[in-house]
């Protein structure tokens, strides 16, 4: 599924995952097992849908695999995790404090739960750090964004080359320095992040399930307009229909497309934008929590076409 994107895939997953949980009553050993896994196909389910009942569900299967993870429980730390995963999308849905809080105490517990080299530690390094970068896009205190960098690059030392995680990590540090780019300005937290992502792509031949990841996390720090469009270009090649980054690939793409059009005035590139954007709010259902953005690019797209034209029905649209 995560190479094919077919929805079909998917469904099947789930429909396995949820038989396999009907066989493990309450009780059962594996039953905890079994909550994660079907968990994780409704997560990513979640990720195309946008839907508040997969989040429900999602939340719901996870409680109960922690419950059945009392502390000592050799799977706790996995449950902290993916609870902590799950509560962070309803955090950025509902901003609730609650939520945040939590988020910050399940991970911390988990934290002190991993050994110094295991590869948990490295996981639960990074997933705090992006409960950093939620809490200063809350706060705006610059202080989380260092000590999300911080933990990043404790992450990627135990990634070393030829780990498994490594790409991700890349990926993940890379990220945190382009928040604290956006907000500084430092120009060596923009190179440095451009190197991170050199490495990581050279890591992701073509097919390489992470390589449509960092091709859109590369795009962000180039200046060269062209550039950015072939390596998007690329990424959405490797993102068929139901695949959980086309729609943010269709997204950077149709944004670097009005960027070509401001500069050059292509009539070209202004219809390309406008119909990416379109295929991005199909790619959005109703319920999906981006597709209010969605919604407001394209009319914004629309705005500048109707500018530029005349033609009443974009001002309409």
């Amino acid at each position: 599924y995560y190479c094919s994107g077919s929805s079909d895939d998917l469904a099947e997953r789930i429909r396995i995952l949820t038989e396999a949980l009907e066989l493990c009553l309450r009780g059962h050993p594996s039953r905890h097992l079994a909550l994660n896994g079907l968990a994780a196909a409704v997560g990513d389910r979640y990720d195309l849908s946008g839907s508040s009942e997969d989040l429900d569900l999602r939340l719901s299967l996870l409680e109960e695999a922690l419950e059945l993870c009392p502390p000592g429980h050799p799977h706790r730390v996995d449950s902290l995790n993916n609870l902590a995963e799950a509560l962070g999308d309803r955090y950025r849905r509902s901003g609730s404090s609650e939520d945040l809080e939590r988020w910050f105490q399940l991970l911390t517990e988990a934290l002190t739960l991993c050994q110094l080299t295991d590869r948990t530690r490295a996981i639960t390094l990074g997933n705090l750090a992006h409960a950093l970068g939620a809490r200063y896009l809350r706060s705006g205190l610059p202080g989380d964004l260092d000590e999300r960098i911080r933990l990043f690059e404790d992450a990627l030392e135990l990634c070393p080359a030829g780990h498994r995680d490594r790409v991700m990590s890349l990926n993940n540090l890379a990220d945190g320095l382009g928040d604290r780019y956006d907000n500084s300005g430092s120009p060596d937290d923009l190179h440095e992040m451009r190197r991170l992502l050199i490495e990581a792509l050279k890591l992701c031949p073509p097919g390489h399930v992470d390589r449509p990841m960092t091709l859109n996390n590369l795009s962000t720090c180039l200046s060269d307009i062209e550039e950015k469009i072939r390596l998007l270009k690329e990424a959405l090649e490797q993102c068929p229909v139901g695949h959980r980054l086309r729609g943010c690939t269709l997204n950077n793409l149709s944004i670097a497309f009005m960027d070509r059009y401001r500069s050059s005035g292509s009539p070209n590139d202004l219809e390309q934008s406008i119909q990416l954007h379109k295929d991005v709010l199909d790619s959005r259902p109703p319920g999906h929590q981006h597709r209010a953005i969605t919604l407001r690019n394209l009319a914004t797209a629309y705005g500048i076409q109707y500018d530029r034209s005349n033609a009443l029905h974009y001002l309409e649209e």
